[in-house]
């Protein structure tokens, strides 16, 4: 049963349990402790996700959308800046036109993209892809596949077992790094396969 939902924007719509509309109109917010207070076209939907600015989305659980039409989707995702996207488990996507898909990675460059788990993508058009790849200060950097562009993480080839916290090392700009345990630090460099440094 429907119980304690409010709805104060106008042409807003608050369905289940604890939800609450509040943008100037056409706010939703569906399921249990939703907050839709967006400007126009907000939406909640699931368990207490926030949808907090013109035109989001946030769907799932806890997740967050607080950037103009900005979309959080999955489990504790949050998608912090203008059409910025997170989706999947515990993302962040904190700078303009930023999107994660995932689990822990984070974006944080304008038009950066992280894909996969634990990357982090800090640079301008900065991509990043697969497990624990990083950009550190290199703008426009490429990094994909496995530990690519990072310090203090170990691999075991053989088995494939990573140990240690890698953390980032920086890449040049408009480096590119694909394989495992490469690091591209020069300009316009590239490394490819397994242990290379250019």
């Amino acid at each position: 049963t429907p119980i304690a939902t409010t709805t104060v924007a106008r042409l807003s719509t608050a369905v289940g349990v604890c939800n609450t509309t509040s943008g100037t109109s056409r706010a939703a917010a569906v399921g249990y402790k939703n907050i839709a207070s967006g400007d126009h076209y907000s939406s909640a939907i699931g368990v207490c996700n926030v949808a907090s600015a013109r035109g989001t989305t946030a769907s799932g659980y806890a997740n967050t959308a607080s950037g103009a039409y900005a979309s959080a989707l999955g489990h504790l995702n949050r998608a912090c800046c203008t059409s910025s996207v997170s989706v999947g488990y515990n993302n962040t996507s904190s700078h303009c036109y930023s999107q994660v898909f995932g689990n822990s990675n984070t974006s944080s460059g304008l038009n950066s993209t992280a894909i996969g788990f634990c990357n982090i993508a800090a640079t301008l058009n900065s991509v990043v892809m697969g497990r624990s790849n990083f950009t550190g200060t290199g703008i426009a950097a490429v990094s994909i596949g496995i530990l690519n562009n990072q310090t203090g993480g170990t691999y075991t080839a053989g088995t494939g077992v990573i140990g240690s916290v890698p953390a980032a090392a920086n890449a040049g700009c408009s480096s590119t790094a694909v394989g495992v345990k490469n690091t591209s630090s020069g300009v316009c460099s590239a490394s490819f396969g397994y242990c290379n440094v250019a």
